[in-house]
């Protein structure tokens, strides 16, 4: 992690700043033996802080590490046996291992076609990123306009593909647009990519959900109960689907559409207490 490695650099360097470097200066030229002692309590901390963080994520560094063969940008196109750890690693049902390997192949020589040919990848993912990203907001729901304002919190919070720099290319951006060129012809390499960039990097959507609580239930508001509020903040985030995603996955949902056609989507409708 650039964490730990940064921090531990920082040990080794035996830098903690530039204001701690004058003022530990300063305290040299009275007192050393000082100078010492602050020196020694200032990596007793960078060293609590590498501690804690490894203690936090070593059950799950093997396994992140092993799934590290997809950043594309640093270790080239993966290898058929990374690809053949992570499968028997993840075990998603319906896999055909066969067809799989002739996927990779293809997707293998189309990544070596564009760096033979100075294809300027950053360009072309770029280009398919920015259509993705129209055709989402051009198939959202007018619903979405009304809360623009509201939720500038969760923009600021969504990944920042245009902001990257002129070298780097974001994995997933990479692979979605890897996995689209020859359209649906990856049927089993997408089941795995999309499984392994669905596994968060941070807690960024559940934030993303507080923030529109947080434009919905106001004070103006307050009398809403967890229900309702829990009713909106669904239509809220299904509204960000496009429409055809959406009809799918009602059509796929037996147990919703039969409450669809009966009363059954009545059942939690509550009596009105009338006040005297």
């Amino acid at each position: 992690m650039n964490l730990i490695h940064n921090l531990n650099q920082r040990l080794t360097n035996q830098f903690f700043g530039m204001n701690a470097r004058q003022v530990l200066k300063q305290i040299e030229a009275i007192d050393e033996q000082k100078v010492i002692v602050l020196i020694q309590s200032f990596n007793l901390v960078i060293k609590t802080v590498i501690d804690y963080t490894e203690s936090y994520y070593a059950k799950d560094k093997a396994y992140y590490e092993t799934l590290s063969c997809f950043y594309l940008q640093s270790n080239g196109f993966l290898t058929w046996k990374d690809l053949f750890v992570v499968v028997d690693l993840i075990s998603i049902p319906d896999l055909n291992i066969d067809k799989l390997y002739n996927e990779y192949c293809d997707l293998k020589v189309f990544d070596e076609h564009i760096i033979q040919t100075d294809g300027k990848l950053k360009e072309q993912v770029n280009t398919f990123t920015a259509k993705q990203h129209e055709h989402i907001t051009s198939s959202a729901s007018p619903m979405m306009s009304e809360t623009e304002n509201d939720t500038s919190d969760d923009e600021n919070m969504t990944h920042k593909s245009r902001q990257t720099s002129d070298t780097h290319i974001r994995s997933d951006e990479l692979w979605a647009y890897l996995l689209n060129v020859n359209g649906n012809t990856t049927p089993n390499m997408t089941k795995i990519v999309s499984y392994l960039f669905s596994i968060p990097c941070s807690n960024a959507f559940v934030e993303s959900i507080f923030s529109k609580m947080k434009h919905s239930w106001t004070d103006y508001r307050n009398k809403m109960d967890v229900q309702l509020m829990a009713a909106e903040l669904k239509l809220r985030t299904n509204c960000e689907y496009t429409c055809s995603y959406f009809h799918d996955y009602v059509l796929s949902q037996p147990v919703l559409l039969r409450k669809i056609r009966t009363n059954e989507k009545y059942e939690r409708k509550k009596q009105r207490i009338c006040e005297n």
